[in-house]
This record gives C-alpha cells, structure tokens and sequence, in this order.
C-alpha cells in the first residue's frame, strides 16, 4: 500500500496508486498462472531435477496408491456419489467458505478501506 501512500506518485496512465496496486495484482496472478500450466511438469516423467530411477518410482507409488484400479474398473454414479457422506468433505467445505466469505468481504470493502486512508475520487 505504499506507493498510494505518497502524493507525488500521483497519477500513472490515468490511475491512482491503489488501482495500480491491483492491477499489478492481477497481472502477476495471471502470468504465475500461465508459468503453472505451461512451466510446471504434468508428471513425474518431465520432471527434469529427478535422477532417471526416480520418476519410476514416484509412477509406481502412485500406481500403489490407486490400486491400479483406474485402468480396469467403469466409473459409477454410485462410487462418485458416495464421496459425499465423507464428513471431512463437509469440515473442509465449510472451512473454505468461511475463509472466502472474509476474502470477498475484505474486497468488497476495500475501497472504503483506500478511502479512508485518504484518497478519494
């Protein structure tokens, strides 16, 4: 919040300095998200820090820890559906949206919060 802090930084292309701050927000959000999809490996066979043995073995735990039952069983309504009486599901629902409802709280205000610091239109 500094840079809106100051009056001499003034206007930038017609912006203020805390509508600066959130596009400078966004546009890291936005290229880390790129850098996530098109940087970061898919799987442990492109991981290029790992020795050759050991993408092997990562896909051979995880193969474990599937029973390797993806290959060969259908998927079910049934099975998909049975994930919701699992109690941590719902303890973790609700953890997360008490936490957005703060966040978008927290941004639904902050302007009033800028405001209040001294800018104003």
């Amino acid at each position: 919040m500094s840079p809106c802090r100051h009056p001499a930084n003034g206007w930038f292309g017609g912006l203020r300095g805390w509508q600066r701050i959130f596009i400078q927000e966004r546009l890291f959000t936005v290229c880390f998200d790129f850098f996530s999809f098109f940087i970061l490996p898919s799987g442990p066979d492109f991981v290029l820090t790992l020795r050759h043995k050991h993408p092997q073995h990562c896909i051979t735990r995880l193969q474990l820890d599937t029973n390797n039952t993806f290959a060969s069983e259908p998927v079910a309504l049934k099975k998909v559906l049975s994930i919701l009486l699992d109690l941590h599901l719902w303890i973790t629902c609700v953890v997360l949206f008490y936490g957005d409802v703060c966040l978008f709280g927290l941004v639904y205000i902050s302007l009033s919060i800028v405001q209040s610091v001294g800018y104003r239109k």
